[in-house]
């Protein structure tokens, strides 16, 4: 494979820089070649996972963008839409006249689906008793607590009459977990910027929806409330890190000793990488040999024999469990004695 790579010869009699394929060098025997990977152009053949090329030219993380449009209209003057939950693409709620209370969906990290999808009619039996029978703002509740897991988005609406339950299980059980004061905690816990207002003066038809994600803590993206009932709707992206991403090198080569191998991240501590050298027979070789794998950005190598091996490719494997958005790799330098392929 013929790479053009900024290498540096070096030895006893001249040192010189210059842009040539690395498998077609001739150097004297035993000379020694600094191969320094640093830039966009010089990183363009590489494999990326989960990896772009920022606006200065190095590799950092590629952001997960998943689209989303949520609409709640509770009003007696509905919209058309009345209310709908679309994530990625995919339609999970749109506005059935007979489903009053509270709709929604729970959405994965992974691979942006749906995990679960629930509905509790928090408008309740007509009968006043059956009403205070009826556990569906509890349950509510108690989900919105307990239910979402680590790292999931949970996208919810308002639909129809959803506060008269809480409002009837404020008036005879207030310290239940489905009153009213209750369902204004659980959503002040979750960053909400209108629980205080939610079934405020006795209203039943308040238009709200919200979306957040239960990542570390409870945490709001986005939500909307309409004290008349009008509707309310939000559309745009989550934005998500990955967790795990990988940078592997072209193969190159011939090399008959490794020297030296150096490689230089900016990234949070957070972040951790592990590099790993892989030697191959030949440059088209879809099978390769471990060589070397650390946690360290330096190893040496002063005993590897590659008269079988003597082709190589870097790869490294990144582990970012919370997410963070500062990573760039800044450099790779590698040192080797070149195997002569023409003698």
């Amino acid at each position: 494979m013929n790479l053009l790579y900024k290498v540096e010869l070096d030895n006893n009699f001249r040192s010189e820089s210059t842009w040539i394929p690395i498998n077609v060098i001739r150097p004297k025997i035993d000379s020694t070649v600094n191969i320094i990977i640093s830039n966009q152009e010089e990183i363009r053949a590489f494999t990326f996972k989960n990896i772009t090329i920022d606006s200065s030219g190095k590799p950092s993380f590629e952001p997960y963008r998943i689209s989303y449009r949520i609409v709640s209209c509770a009003g007696t003057e509905k919209d058309p839409r009345g209310g709908e939950i679309v994530v990625n693409n995919r339609v999970y709620f749109t506005s059935p006249p007979d489903l009053a209370g509270f709709h929604v969906v729970v959405i994965s990290p992974e691979d942006f689906t749906a995990k679960a999808i629930k509905y509790f009619n928090t408008l309740g039996k007509w009968d006043i008793n059956e009403a205070k029978k009826d556990s569906s703002s509890f349950n509510f509740v108690k989900f919105l607590k307990d239910s979402i897991p680590e790292g999931h988005y949970v996208f919810l609406i308002a639909f129809d009459s959803p506060f008269r339950l809480p409002i009837i299980w404020q008036q005879y059980y207030p310290e239940s977990l489905g009153s009213l004061d209750s369902l204004r905690s659980v959503f002040r816990q979750w960053g909400s910027d209108f629980a205080d207002s939610l079934g405020k003066d006795g209203r039943w038809k308040q238009s709200f929806f919200f979306v957040g994600r239960n990542f570390g803590k409870m945490t709001k993206i986005v939500e909307g409330f309409d004290n008349e009932g009008d509707s309310v709707f939000a559309e745009g992206f989550l934005v998500q890190y990955p967790t795990t991403a990988s940078i592997s090198s072209p193969v190159f080569g011939g090399v008959k000793k490794l020297k030296e191998f150096e490689i230089y991240f900016s990234k949070n501590d957070s972040i951790s990488v592990t590099n790993q050298l892989w030697a191959f027979t030949n440059d088209f070789s879809l099978q390769g040999k471990l060589i070397s794998e650390t946690k360290s950005n330096k190893i040496e190598f002063p005993d590897f024999d590659l008269s079988q091996t003597p082709f190589l490719s870097i790869s490294t494997l990144i582990s970012n469990p919370y997410e963070k958005t500062d990573f760039a790799l800044d450099s790779i330098r590698l040192k080797f004695i070149p195997l002569n392929l023409y003698h």
